[in-house]
C-alpha cells in the first residue's frame, strides 16, 4: 500500500518546465481577459447610446495578437500556441466554470464527443495524420471557449454599466451622484437601516465612516438638498432591485450569443426560438414585437444579430440554445482574480 501511495504522489507533482509553460501560458490568456476588461471599461464610457456593443469577439482578437506575437508567420508555431492555449483554459479554467460547462455542451452539440482533456491528449497523434482538419478543430473550439469566457466577463460589465449609466457617462457630478448611490444601496442591503441615537435623540438610517465621502462632490463641497434627494431615491431603487436586475428572456439571448454570432442567426430565428422557450408575460411583450423593433430591443442592450435573411427553419444547434441551463447570475456576477498563489497550487494538484 505505500508503494502504491508513494507512485500516486510522485504523479501529482509537476516538472518545473511545465510548470513555467503552464504559467506562461495563462498569463496569456490573463493579459487577453485584462484587455477586454479595459476595452470594455472604455467603450461603456465613450459609445454613444446606438453604438453601444458587446460579444464582439473582443477576447479572441486579444488572444489571437498574443498568439502572433509569439508564433511569428509560422503556421505550425501557431498552431501549437493556439493548442497550448486550449489546453491550460480548458485544464484549469481559470475561473470561468460556467464557460467551461457551456462550451463542453456546444462540442457534444456539435457532434465533437471528445471531452476537452481527450482531445488535448490525442491531439498530436491526430495533428500528425490530418493536421487541415485537426487544426480547424482545434481553432473552433479555442474560438468556442472564448467567446464563452467573453459572455461572462461582458455580462458583468453590462449588468453595471445598465444599473448605473450615469456613472459611466454623466459629468462628473453626476457620476459622484451615482457612485455614492451604490455604495449607500450597498450598505442598505447588506447591512441594514437601523436606529440609533445622534446628538440626543434617535436616529432611522446608517452609520457611515467619513473617509467615504458620502455627502459631498469631488472637490468636499456637500450636496445641495435637492442633490442628496436624488441620491436617496437612487440608493433605495437600487436596493429594491438587486444586483441582477435581468430578466429570464434577458439571461437567455444573453448567454446564447456565442451561438447566434457564431453560427449565423438571424432576427427571426432568435424571436422563434424565444417563443418556444419562454412564455411569461414580461418574455412576450418583447417576443411579440415586430422584427425591427425586436432586433432594435437587442441593440440598444449593445447585442447584434447579424445573420443573413433565410427560410430555414432549424439554424445550428437550435435544440442546445432552446433547452441550455443558463447560468445564476450570482454564480456570474463580478470578475475571475488570479492571487499568486492560486496557480502554484493547481499545478501540484492540490
Amino acid at each position: 500500500m505505500s508503494g502504491k501511495r508513494k507512485r500516486k504522489q510522485r504523479r501529482k507533482a509537476v516538472p518545473l518546465k511545465l510548470r513555467d509553460r503552464v504559467v506562461h501560458d495563462q498569463g496569456m490568456w490573463i493579459q487577453a481577459v485584462e484587455d477586454l476588461r479595459h476595452q470594455l471599461s472604455e467603450h461603456c464610457r465613450y459609445s454613444k447610446p446606438d453604438k453601444l456593443r458587446f460579444q464582439d469577439r473582443r477576447l479572441e482578437y486579444n488572444l489571437w495578437e498574443q498568439i502572433k506575437a509569439a508564433a511569428g508567420e509560422d503556421w505550425r508555431q501557431r498552431n501549437v500556441w493556439l493548442f497550448r492555449c486550449y489546453r491550460v483554459t480548458t485544464t484549469f479554467r481559470l475561473g470561468y466554470d460556467e464557460p467551461f460547462r457551456l462550451h463542453c455542451e456546444e462540442m457534444k452539440a456539435m457532434g465533437l464527443s471528445e471531452k476537452p482533456r481527450l482531445f488535448c491528449r490525442s491531439f498530436a497523434r491526430r495533428f500528425a495524420l490530418d493536421p487541415l482538419a485537426t487544426g480547424e478543430e482545434l481553432w473552433l473550439r479555442l474560438e468556442s471557449i472564448a467567446s464563452w469566457m467573453e459572455v461572462q466577463e461582458s455580462f458583468s460589465q453590462w449588468l453595471a454599466f445598465k444599473e448605473d449609466r450615469d456613472y459611466w457617462q454623466g459629468d462628473p457630478d453626476k457620476r459622484a451622484r451615482a457612485f455614492q448611490g451604490r455604495i449607500l444601496a450597498s450598505w442598505m442591503t447588506y447591512l441594514g437601516i437601523y436606529e440609533y441615537e445622534h446628538n440626543g435623540r434617535r436616529v432611522r438610517g446608517m452609520r457611515l465612516w467619513e473617509g467615504l465621502g458620502i455627502g459631498t462632490n469631488d472637490k468636499g463641497v456637500l450636496w445641495s438638498p435637492r442633490d442628496w434627494a436624488n441620491i436617496l431615491e437612487r440608493a433605495a431603487r437600487i436596493a429594491e432591485k438587486g444586483n441582477n436586475d435581468c430578466t429570464p428572456l434577458e439571461q437567455w439571448v444573453w448567454w446564447c450569443y456565442p451561438v447566434f454570432s457564431r453560427y449565423g442567426w438571424n432576427t427571426r430565428e432568435v424571436r422563434d426560438a424565444a417563443s418556444q422557450r419562454f412564455a411569461d408575460k414580461g418574455s412576450l411583450k418583447v417576443i411579440e414585437k415586430s422584427e425591427a423593433d425586436f432586433r432594435r430591443y437587442w441593440m440598444t442592450r449593445g447585442l447584434r444579430f447579424a445573420g443573413r435573411k433565410t427560410i430555414r427553419t432549424s439554424p445550428p444547434l437550435a435544440e442546445f440554445v432552446r433547452h441550455v441551463s443558463v447560468p445564476d447570475p450570482d454564480n456570474v456576477r463580478g470578475v475571475p482574480i488570479w492571487p499568486p498563489h492560486w496557480l502554484r497550487n493547481k499545478t501540484h494538484g492540490t
